[in-house]
């Protein structure tokens, strides 16, 4: 007998874990740039920001994944919906990282060289 991902008894199980997992491992890199980044006041904005994309999300991501369904007729349309939103995730990640990369060096240019002794 031959499984594959897609097919066999096991399928539906690999796949609501690796949904389970997933989404945990996402939320632990905006909480860990967010607390190296800020503190104090400057922290519980940052924070409630990050809460508020997630909320419009968490509102807008269902909103568009029903309309791409109904407008198309196909129930796989929605599907593209979330492909495209996560490659917009990862374009918008890997532009975080150039804009910290370089906030890191003119930081590191800023301070005073410091001599050993």
């Amino acid at each position: 007998m031959r499984t594959t991902l897609t097919r066999g008894k096991h399928a539906g199980h690999l796949a609501r874990q690796a949904d389970a997992s997933c989404p945990m491992s996402r939320v632990l890199v905006f909480w860990s740039i967010a607390m190296a980044r800020m503190s104090g006041l400057m922290a519980a904005a940052g924070l409630a920001f990050i809460n508020t994309v997630g909320l419009i999300g968490g509102f807008v991501g269902p909103y568009l994944f029903g309309l791409a369904q109904t407008k198309t007729g196909n129930p796989s349309a929605g599907f593209t919906v979330v492909i495209w939103s996560s490659i917009i995730g990862v374009l918008l990640a890997l532009l975080l990282h150039v804009a910290l990369r370089r906030e890191d060096a003119a930081a590191a240019l800023r301070l005073p060289a410091t001599r050993k002794a």
